[in-house]
């Protein structure tokens, strides 16, 4: 497969992530990913990237496919310029992708993610939870 081809799939799959998260609660870990994946590329534009994600919510409800189209440049330049970079960014696609369509109303979809560690718990619930010890 022509590399060239594999990652401007992946800058396109990593804009539509992005845009995708723009107004839910996994926005500011997607920020903190990108702007780190910013910061590997040793670009120095870790904090301008972050801004400038911020200014691109701003203006995503204007027009969320500029937005993404924005997005996508700046990720193949980036994945061009540091082919490397790759892996880190599947890993955050991976990770904040929205799921494929599952044939359910959109009310009724459920998409959690929680990361444990040491001693602790986690209980995630799409409606009720109920917890008895």
């Amino acid at each position: 497969m022509d590399l060239s081809v594999d990652l401007d799939a992946l800058a396109d799959k990593a804009a539509t992530t992005v845009v995708t998260t723009l107004a839910t609660d996994a926005w500011e870990q997607v920020v903190k990913a990108f702007s780190a994946l910013w910061k590997k590329a040793g670009s120095g534009r870790a904090k301008t990237m972050r801004a400038e994600l911020e200014e691109m919510r701003a203006g995503a409800g204007k027009d969320p496919e500029a937005t993404r189209a924005e997005l996508v440049n700046r990720l193949k330049r980036l994945l061009t310029a540091h082919p490397e970079l790759a892996d880190p960014l599947r890993d955050i696609v991976n990770e904040f992708a929205v799921p494929a369509d599952t044939g359910m109303p959109q009310e009724y979809r459920v998409s959690m993610r929680a990361k444990a560690s040491g001693k602790s718990r986690i209980s995630q619930a799409g409606r009720d939870l109920r917890i008895g010890e």
